[in-house]
């Protein structure tokens, strides 16, 4: 847990790498499924978009009900403009959390809407 909030530190810093490489120390340490969350959004932040929604879609066969990473994956596919991808994760994402930030993203994606992209780890 230690690395993951020297993780969040480092994001919150705008230092994405060493945020990348705390969370990643995090994960050997002992999985925690915030862990995988925070690193799909510092991955995000980097603008590695395809080698994201590989590791998310990995990670989600592990947590599969992490509305957290159905929208970050929701995002990046919107981003490539993978809209159809894009809408299936964020309806999965909506099915799992009925957030505000999750009906945000869901009204903005079904809708084809400018997004913002500061979804922030924890």
């Amino acid at each position: 847990q230690s690395y993951n909030n020297l993780g969040l530190i480092y994001f919150k810093a705008g230092k994405y790498e060493e945020a990348r490489e705390a969370l990643k120390k995090s994960l050997s340490l002992g999985e925690v499924y915030t862990t995988y969350e925070n690193l799909a959004v510092v991955n995000m932040a980097m603008g590695d978009h395809q080698d994201n929604i590989l590791f998310i879609r990995q990670t989600l066969t592990k947590l599969p009900q992490s509305a957290k990473l159905w929208t970050v994956l929701a995002i990046e596919n919107y981003q490539l403009n993978q809209f159809a991808d894009a809408q299936s994760a964020i309806r999965k994402a909506y099915m799992y959390d009925k957030s505000p930030s999750t009906r945000y993203y869901y009204n903005a994606i079904m809708n084809r809407e400018t997004l913002k992209t500061d979804i922030g780890i924890h």
